[in-house]
């Protein structure tokens, strides 16, 4: 390895790249209390009925799609004193760890007052949980001076992932254990405890990402990069639903998540009845973490030689194709499963280390397109993505299991056939969907980014080096339509 590229490997583990990754990594694990103790917390903790639980959840989830576009208004309006994108790195965190200690509190109410007020947590938190993200993905667009620098950002979020999954699964619960003397169920102070410690630590780690963020520039007024600063909401939507490549992700990676939460959601179903040990789910997780972890540190080197956008659609394919292999050939053999899929997380770690550097470019082209700076919007619109696997998993496996005629009185021959179906070809159709969008609306390669970076560094709304030093080649740049260069 000569010196530069060492340098260049050293240099994406320190400074604004390795806190961009722990404040990811720190945000994870708070959600991880969230996502993995909420529920039960409810049922066993604040004693609020099953039914009423689920209510609250479906509540709060609909609350956390819709407020999408609201928090990008909201960047977009609300004007705080550190820049549109990084006054939110700030003020998020702390927003975010208030709301979780009150989803975690319980209240001196009837059983329904508290539900209503736990709902009403939720709910705000959902604003703070998607204005983090937005602030977060952000870095990826402001920071990096080079495509080659974005693609390396890029896969910090895949690497912070795999880490945060693996570690809060070994400290998460004894957090909550010790300050609740050992019974989890016992009181929501070690539910509190683990609110404190690990949303101290977000906030700390994001007030160090706010210090390093790029301090956006200041226009030129002479250099002929004109650029809209203030866009009215209705002009908001129609960028976002007129841009084919922003859309295209969203969709294409909204196709990919249903996918991924599908496989998520009846990998219990299919170990148990079709390879016949529920043993299997812990050996499918616990390879999915080591896999994250390798497959994200893989990305890093592949993506200096290997384009973001092929290794994402690489990812997809490949994903994609280990799912009909493992419909056609496992056959019942639990091993043979495992093998297939240890190849097939490596694919999704691809997905993960690419996904916020096709993002980025997505807001970019649609900046330059319209010459309009609309980035908070996009960037919080950029949001559906995940929440289209997390409204609509549920669903297709549900479907696809009474397709089958499951029943849980009664699992016939008929219906362990046919989960495959459910488990497997349902995933791989939805990744080919993902797929043909991606293929038919996004093809953001880095080439094809050199003029819309050129301009949009002109005009003071990205960092970067120069894309090359001959002015009268950064005017031909500017001048090119991005359509006549068969960027669609």
């Amino acid at each position: 390895m000569d010196s530069k590229k060492k340098s260049t490997l050293i240099a994406s583990f320190t400074g604004l790249p390795l806190v961009y990754m722990l404040a990811i990594m720190s945000w994870s694990a708070l959600n991880y209390i969230n996502q993995s103790y909420w529920s039960f917390f409810m049922t066993d903790v604040a004693m609020i009925g099953t039914g009423t639980m689920a209510v609250i959840l479906i509540v709060s989830k609909v609350v956390d799609f819709a407020s999408i576009p609201l928090v990008g208004i909201i960047i977009e309006r609300v004007k705080l004193p550190w820049g549109k994108l990084r006054s939110w790195v700030l003020v998020a965190p702390i927003w975010l760890t208030v709301c979780f200690f009150f989803m975690f509190m319980i209240y001196p109410f009837e059983t329904a007052v508290n539900g209503v007020l736990l709902c009403m947590a939720y709910c705000l938190a959902a604003f703070g949980i998607n204005t983090l993200i937005t602030a977060q993905n952000s870095v990826t667009q402001m920071a990096p001076r080079s495509a080659e620098e974005r693609a390396m950002f890029a896969t910090k979020k895949g690497q912070a992932s795999a880490l945060a999954s693996f570690l809060t699964g070994l400290i998460m619960l004894p957090v909550i254990l010790f300050f609740n003397g050992g019974d989890r169920a016992g009181s929501n102070i070690g539910y509190l405890a683990a609110v404190a410690v690990f949303g101290g630590l977000c906030i700390a780690v994001h007030l160090v990402l706010f210090r390093l963020y790029p301090v956006e520039s200041v226009v030129d007024e002479g250099s002929g990069a004109r650029i809209e600063k203030n866009a009215d909401v209705g002009k908001m939507f129609k960028i976002f639903f007129t841009t084919p490549p922003v859309l295209g992700i969203v969709l294409a990676d909204g196709f990919r998540y249903l996918a991924w939460m599908s496989i998520t959601g009846a990998i219990a179903f299919y170990a148990s009845y079709y390879l016949g040990d529920m043993a299997w789910v812990s050996v499918f997780f616990s390879l999915s973490g080591v896999a994250a972890i390798i497959g994200a540190l893989l990305s890093q080197f592949i993506v200096r030689f290997v384009d973001k956008w092929v290794l994402y659609l690489v990812g997809l394919v490949g994903l994609m194709t280990i799912m009909i292999a493992c419909f056609l050939f496992v056959n019942g053999d639990g091993m043979t499963f495992i093998v297939l899929m240890s190849v097939g997380f490596l694919f999704v770690s691809f997905i993960n280390s690419t996904q916020l550097g096709l993002y980025a470019d997505a807001v970019d082209y649609g900046v330059y397109l319209h010459k309009s700076d609309v980035r908070g919007i996009l960037m919080a619109m950029l949001g559906f993505a995940p929440k289209i696997g997390i409204l609509l998993s549920g669903v297709v496996v549900g479907v696809g299991l009474s397709v089958i005629g499951y029943d849980a009185a009664d699992v016939t021959a008929e219906a362990i056939a046919g989960l495959p179906f459910v488990m497997l070809l349902i995933p791989a159709c939805c990744l080919a969907v993902g797929v043909a969008i991606l293929l038919a609306t996004n093809r953001l390669t880095n080439d094809k980014m050199v003029p819309v970076r050129a301009f949009l560094t002109e005009a003071g709304l990205l960092q970067g080096d120069p894309v090359t030093s001959d002015s009268s080649d950064r005017d031909n740049l500017r001048s090119e339509r991005l359509e006549g260069d068969g960027l669609l």
